[in-house]
């Protein structure tokens, strides 16, 4: 019984969030432009695609800010959920002490701390990318190709973790 009251909690906060005011965000991060077919249009002189580079990553890192931001909101809100009827329950002469109404916040830490660590991963892996074509004329934006690659990816990531 106790997987059908968590399920039960589990729908009871995705519809909570789906119909809070403001649920329906006209920028939705999750479906953000493909920031690479956006990088690969950028032309004209180096200075204008150099701005246009930029502009570009700076949209990618907004969107990947973004999709974690709801992400944590997202996870929050369930949380205080679960803890909610974990308390009503508890106020009922309820003795369960799983403490699933602490999963979450254990899940929220692991999320934060993983976000953490995939910024490092991309700030090597992209660094790797650097001097792999230190030489070339390309070495002015293999750093910023390779952030924003890995950034779009992660943004995907992030909007169907869980599922």
């Amino acid at each position: 019984m106790k997987y059908l009251s968590m399920k039960s909690l589990w729908v009871a906060a995705a519809a909570a969030l789906c119909l809070a005011p403001g649920a329906a965000q006209a920028s939705d991060p999750c479906k953000t432009p493909n920031f690479m077919e956006k990088l690969n249009k950028c032309d004209g002189n180096t200075l204008e695609k150099g701005e246009c580079v930029d502009e570009v990553y700076v949209a990618a890192d907004e969107a990947l800010n973004k999709a974690y931001q709801e992400l944590l909101k997202h996870l929050r809100a369930q949380s205080a959920v679960i803890k909610e009827a974990h308390a009503e329950r508890k106020a009922k002469g309820s003795k369960d002490s799983s403490g699933e109404e602490f999963y979450l916040d254990d899940t929220i830490k692991s999320l934060v701390a993983a976000q953490r660590a995939w910024i490092a991963y991309r700030d090597k892996e992209c660094d790797a990318y650097n001097i792999l074509y230190s030489t070339g004329t390309f070495r002015s934006y293999a750093d910023v190709y390779c952030s924003i690659k890995l950034t779009q990816q992660r943004i995907q990531d992030l909007c169907h973790w869980g599922e």
